[in-house]
């Protein structure tokens, strides 16, 4: 019952639909987390026989494979830098912005872009817990050795993050 053709193969449409709308109301609720969502899709995407969308929900799911370019809408762009500074006699800077002219040109442009190549998941659950209004990702310690002393003369920085 409701067996069709879609895109030449046998599915059962009736049940696809349902899942559809389903998946449709819940979004609209705006209280489903997005992987939830997301899975309920796979599940679509298995009834309707895709498996160009089934690629891009596993992917959407569970990461990006390093060799593969990401999607576009998963790349920021104009990521702003920030940081604590310690300098001589206890004097310290918090929470100051790191002007990308301040940096070399290969580690600038890295610096400025941010490539979200993970699962959904990991990032609704730094949303969900963060501890501040906006959200931040570390420096890794490398790089605050190689640009220290370039960013404000005189200070060490103790803490950078994007």
């Amino acid at each position: 019952m409701g067996g069709r053709k879609f895109l030449g193969k046998s599915v059962n449409l009736v049940a696809a639909i349902t899942l559809l709308r389903d998946i449709q109301n819940e979004a609209a609720r705006g209280d489903t987390k997005l992987s939830q969502l997301l899975r309920k899709c796979k599940i679509l995407s298995a009834r309707l026989r895709s498996p160009e969308l089934a690629t891009w929900l596993e992917r959407e799911l569970n990461g990006y494979p390093d060799q593969e370019p990401l999607p576009q809408y998963r790349i920021l762009e104009g990521i702003e830098s920030c940081g604590e500074f310690a300098g001589s006699f206890g004097s310290a800077i918090h929470n100051a912005r790191i002007p990308p002219s301040c940096l070399p040109d290969g580690i600038r442009e890295k610096i400025s872009l941010l490539h979200l190549a993970d699962g959904v998941a990991v990032y609704e659950e730094l949303l969900e817990h963060r501890d501040r209004s906006d959200l931040h990702i570390d420096w890794p310690a490398d790089l605050i050795a190689a640009v220290a002393t370039d960013i404000y003369p005189d200070s060490l920085p103790s803490k950078l993050a994007s």
